[in-house]
């Protein structure tokens, strides 16, 4: 009988790629060794024993060495007679369980296009996402700049017509006649519609004058933050209140003033406009930024809002919680922060304004929200694209290699010199 002519061979030569791992006591039974080889063929392949591979291999029909058989033994093998030997899909004297350097160097490539694909598309996605966060602080700034210069405005002509009445009223002595100081409110009193009235208030806090006659005198504002101010404080400057619903108007306010003083600085009179903070409002909402967006004009030693929007009426006069702006403001009078300085607790990106020479500031924030909404739908785009050329790259790997194997079957490598010749078989 030839080398491996017979069963007795395949036990024989599986025996020997086993490296002795089948016991000396199963040798003595033939049929239990083929038992044995067959067990451990499956379960050496399981535990990586040694020589696991080499077994597997054989018992599934491919040639671990040059030469080597088909297995015909039923114990050694599962495959049906009729099925085709798939020995010759691998060249001779090649391990089938190996690839060769083309197909390595395939699946490399195509492995680094797709990790340089991704992460060119990962680092588009970051430039565009800081970008378009760039772009909104500079929006917010702009838009801050205007919203500053539209409040700036009204607090200009409202203090300059406290001082035009003022120096009237002090140059006629009229701060004791009602009738002319009524006359000289309505003169200088500017024809704005957020100036709702300017009034005249003796030291002992009564109101005596009204530019708008609607608006009925009499009444004592000695509990009012200006008046408090002027009594204690002789400095000729302007006195910002915080807001409040006007106790003879009911509309929400806030109110600017200046005292009327002596040359011996004693207080004669306060000068006191009321400004309504609904007219501001009405023009922010005009300039609102996003879906989630906010501007916002605060009175700053308490805080509190004095205009915003959107929901002006809700928010009047609250609390803004002020850390994020009080800390920016003490950083600088103008610049940018992240925080939420509203009741909606919304996370913001900021650019504040302080007014020259007032404590006031303005406010105006786009939502966190609204610039990550791009950001989501740009990685959505660029995840299906990533997909096709995922699925490009890989196909076109897969199609190359197949066509290689298809080539190396048509074309076998031929054995080298030194190779001993294939064993024959009956």
């Amino acid at each position: 009988m030839r080398p491996f002519a017979g069963p007795e061979a395949h036990i024989a030569h599986v025996s020997f790629l086993c490296q002795s791992e089948i016991p000396d006591f199963v040798q003595a039974n033939p049929e239990r060794r083929v038992r044995e080889i067959r067990l451990f063929a499956t379960g050496a392949f399981m535990q990586n024993r040694p020589g696991a591979r080499r077994v597997a291999a054989l018992r599934h029909g491919f040639a671990p060495y040059p030469g080597t058989p088909r297995p015909t033994h039923p114990a050694m093998s599962k495959i049906p007679a009729n099925e085709p030997d798939q020995r010759a899909d691998f060249p001779a004297g090649e391990h089938p369980l190996a690839r060769d350097a083309f197909t390595k160097r395939v699946l490399l490539v195509a492995g680094a296009a797709i990790a340089l694909a991704w992460g060119l598309l990962g680092f588009d996605v970051w430039r565009l996402h800081t970008q378009r966060a760039e772009s909104a602080e500079l929006q917010v700034a702009s838009l801050a700049r205007a919203v500053e210069q539209r409040v700036t405005r009204t607090l200009r002509v409202t203090d300059q017509t406290l001082k035009l009445a003022r120096d009237e009223i002090a140059a006629n002595r009229l701060w004791n006649n009602p009738a002319a100081l009524t006359a000289a409110l309505e003169k200088y009193s500017p024809h704005l519609e957020e100036i709702i009235t300017v009034s005249f208030v003796m030291p002992d806090g009564l109101s005596i004058a009204q530019s708008n006659p609607a608006i009925p005198t009499g009444r004592r504002y000695v509990d009012f933050g200006y008046f408090k101010f002027h009594s204690t404080h002789p400095a000729d400057d302007p006195f910002v209140e915080p807001p409040f619903v006007g106790p003879a108007s009911g509309q929400r306010v806030f109110t600017m003033s200046r005292a009327l003083r002596s040359r011996q600085g004693e207080l004669q009179g306060i000068l006191v406009a009321a400004v309504r903070t609904d007219v501001i409002a009405r023009e922010f909402a005009e300039l609102r930024i996003g879906n989630n967006g906010s501007i916002g004009f605060h009175h700053l030693p308490s805080y509190r809002i004095l205009a915003r929007q959107p929901d002006h009426e809700g928010t009047f006069g609250r609390d803004i919680g002020h850390a994020g702006l009080e800390t920016a403001l003490a950083k600088a009078p103008i610049g940018a922060f992240e925080g939420a300085i509203s009741a909606d607790k919304v996370e913001r990106l900021f650019a504040y304004r302080k007014l020259e020479d007032l404590s006031l500031a303005v406010t105006v924030g786009i939502a966190r929200a609204d610039i990550n909404a791009r950001l989501r739908e740009d990685i959505a785009g660029y995840l299906a694209t990533m997909l096709i050329l995922t699925l490009a790259i890989g196909g076109s790997a897969a199609y190359i290699l197949r066509a290689h194997r298809r080539e190396r079957r048509l074309h076998p490598a031929r054995p080298s010199a030194g190779a001993p010749p294939p064993a024959a078989t009956d």
